[in-house]
């Protein structure tokens, strides 16, 4: 099973993007910004491949797809999130988006373990935009600064903290 998260909208808070399973849409996705991630020391991970295995995390409690061999990184996972503030190198998805949020996080997040639960060899891919593409991330930069920040709030959990 391949999954795939294309990266779409980039503002100065969050990467939203697509995630697709095996070629076809499945939802959005909320990520950490690249830059200046709200969460410092904790933004996306690179692009590139990754294997993926089932595991429970314990912070969260609950079983989550974790992204293997992220450079520099441990318990990088696919999880319950809305928006980056919950999310330390993480992506969370949903059914919905705009700028910096996703939205029914939990209800995706339970249509997506019923798939991947009896899978096997599940690999993840992410894709960075092709350089040059701004303009939809210029038109979301500038609904973000007339929308301001969304909320910076510090969570009490280490799901995607660098490795020490």
């Amino acid at each position: 099973m391949l999954l795939t998260v294309t990266r779409k909208w980039e503002t100065e808070f969050a990467i939203c993007g697509e995630l697709s399973i095996d070629g076809d849409f499945f939802s959005y996705t909320i990520e950490p910004a690249r830059e200046k991630p709200i969460h410092p020391g904790h933004p996306c991970i690179p692009a590139g491949d990754y294997a993926v295995r089932m595991t429970m995390s314990p912070h969260l409690k609950y079983v989550t797809p974790e992204i293997l061999n992220v450079p520099d990184r441990t318990a990088i996972r696919i999880h319950v999130a809305n928006g980056a503030s919950e999310l330390l190198g993480c992506t969370g998805v949903g059914s919905e988006h705009k700028p910096n949020w996703v939205s029914n996080s939990k209800d995706t997040f339970a249509r997506l373990m019923k798939l991947l639960l009896p899978a096997s060899g599940i690999r993840i891919t992410y894709i960075d935009p092709p350089k040059g593409e701004d303009s939809a991330d210029q038109r979301i930069s500038e609904t973000v600064q007339q929308e301001g920040d969304a909320g910076r709030v510090e969570p009490d959990f280490q799901e995607g903290a660098p490795q020490a």
